[in-house]
């Protein structure tokens, strides 16, 4: 749920269907439904309407079956929702009408979110329709739900509004059936539907402003995927090129052991996937101890700890992530059995950072520190931590290691290398 809060809805579909198999196992019918319907609002958010009607379907479906209707209801206005969307109106009234003659009556109704999102949409419904003493109605509703959420002291008002709404709803039926409307009535009617179209003005300049607002934010976002904060603050202050000197750093790389091999006797979209859930797991590592990913290449990962912003501790925290990895990766297989061992290779020392180039921007590093780093990845034992001597000297007494004594490395020629334990 965290996640498809942050808009990062390929992660969340992740950990959903993590609790749809678990579901499954412990068959437990409600959690199915729950965990289908809540990758259909994933789908539903990344616009992806074939995808996330059928889950959302089978979320009602199942919510029903075992009463739990406040579900059944929220998937209900996110299906209809999509119908608004592809102008299914009709499938949509029908939806609305009956999630509400399912939520009206219950203990938790009108003081729930729930009343404001219905509403919402059978306001928005009408609208485009052309309904719009409906509209209104529904957008007053609305208004009102929310204020009740917020206040938790308007419930009683809200069921008033409600009463009085299905009243004058009765009473604008009834007014259709006239031939004739008294003077008095027709400036209330004109009060009305002058209300109507300056809320309608306003809803449109709202959704304006939201659509707006939220794609920028949606721009911010992923430059902030791309590239760290407080580089992607200098790019949009126009400097450029972006280069840096930092005189300590730590540089981590991570590889799969026998990854070409294993690559090519499987599907793409099998092997994309594993890399995917590897490199997340990486992410959040990197995340938890402050390091920077720069990149991945193929199977090749890598990451820095003292850039951009500086850090006194860099080789530490590069360790800590090396070790955590080391331990959570211990024994990991591939989705059909196969064995995956990683290679992690260390070194720190100065480097050069920045952005170069004008399209698809990189933050990246260049530098000896970076070159060693790499060698020590591709010269390093399956399963283990490789790292440079001057890594274990700004160490010492920190972690255990062990020497690999003098080996030969391309580019260095001979050097005393170490193995991080623990």
């Amino acid at each position: 749920m965290s996640y498809r809060h942050k808009g990062m809805y390929d992660s969340a579909i992740l950990y959903f269907k993590d609790a749809y198999t678990n579901s499954i196992v412990l068959n437990d019918i409600a959690w199915k439904g729950i965990s289908q319907g809540n990758i259909g609002i994933c789908y539903f958010r990344q616009k992806k309407y074939t995808d996330a009607i059928p889950l959302l379907e089978k979320d009602i479906e199942i919510s029903l079956s075992t009463t739990n209707i406040k579900n059944a209801v929220s998937s209900m206005c996110f299906l209809a929702t999509i119908y608004n969307d592809q102008g299914a109106y009709d499938k949509s009234e029908k939806l609305l009408r009956n999630a509400a003659s399912l939520a009206e009556n219950r203990p938790f109704w009108p003081e729930h979110q729930l009343a404001v999102q219905l509403y919402t949409e059978l306001s928005r419904l009408y609208g485009a329709k052309g309904d719009y003493h409906k509209a209104y109605l529904y957008a007053d509703s609305a208004m009102r739900a929310k204020d009740s959420v917020l206040s938790r002291t308007s419930a009683t008002a809200l069921s008033k509004a409600q009463e009085n709404q299905k009243f004058i709803l009765h009473k604008l039926d009834a007014e259709k059936l006239e031939n004739q409307m008294k003077i008095g009535e027709l400036e209330i009617g004109k009060k009305r539907i002058e209300i109507t179209f300056t809320l309608i003005g306003i809803g449109i300049l709202l959704v304006v402003i939201i659509f707006i607002t939220r794609k920028r934010k949606r721009s911010e976002n992923l430059l902030l995927n791309i590239l760290p904060e407080k580089i992607a603050d200098r790019l949009k202050k126009k400097e450029h090129p972006i280069a840096d000197y930092f005189d300590h750093a730590s540089i981590l790389f991570i590889d799969m052991a026998g990854f070409t091999t294993f690559s090519n006797s499987r599907n793409p979209k099998e092997v994309v996937n594993m890399l995917n859930h590897v490199f997340t797991i990486f992410d959040m590592i990197a995340e938890k101890y402050g390091l920077e990913k720069i990149k991945t290449i193929g199977d090749c990962y890598m990451a820095v700890s003292g850039l951009p912003e500086p850090n006194p501790h860099h080789a530490e925290t590069a360790a800590k992530m090396a070790v955590e990895i080391k331990k959570q990766m211990k024994g990991f297989k591939a989705p059909d059995g196969t064995p995956i061992e990683f290679r992690i290779g260390l070194d720190c020392g100065p480097v050069v950072a920045g952005v170069i180039g004008r399209r698809k921007f990189i933050y990246d590093l260049w530098g000896d520190t970076v070159n060693t780093a790499s060698r020590m990845e591709s010269t390093g034992k399956a399963g283990e931590i490789h790292c440079t001597d001057r890594f274990k000297k700004a160490l010492e007494n920190k972690h255990n290691f062990v020497s690999r004594g003098q080996i030969e490395i391309k580019g260095k020629g001979m050097m005393e290398t170490w193995l991080l334990t623990d």
